[in-house]
């Protein structure tokens, strides 16, 4: 469910940014600022909505080893997020779970 939250909110925050670009332009030739604020406002949405699946996903990877760095927890987080090759939020955190159970495995058995 992250995959598609994060790609609408990229897809928002493109349009707002393009609104807005065309918003400033309409703004100079004294037409109107509207369409700069509503260009404003999709961006800050898109924004606020592409960053909640990192921050969720990265909260329960910290939560789940805290070994890891908030640096380190994010980046695992972006490149599952960003690469499209990846598999879905799901098997992401069981490939997660299986790799901190075999870390585990191996610290204890040293």
């Amino acid at each position: 469910m992250c995959r598609p939250i994060h790609k609408f909110g990229t897809f928002v925050l493109i349009i707002g940014m393009l609104l807005a670009i065309i918003g400033l332009v309409i703004g100079l030739f004294d037409k109107g600022w509207l369409s700069l604020l509503i260009g404003i406002g999709c961006s800050v949405f898109g924004i606020i909505l592409g960053n909640i699946p990192k921050i969720y996903l990265t909260s329960f990877i910290k939560l789940y080893d805290d070994s890891l760095t908030a640096k380190q927890a994010t980046k695992i987080v972006e490149n599952h997020l960003t690469d499209p090759n990846k598999k879905d939020t799901v098997y992401f955190l069981a490939d997660f779970d299986d790799e901190q159970q075999k870390k585990k495995k191996q610290q204890n058995i040293m």
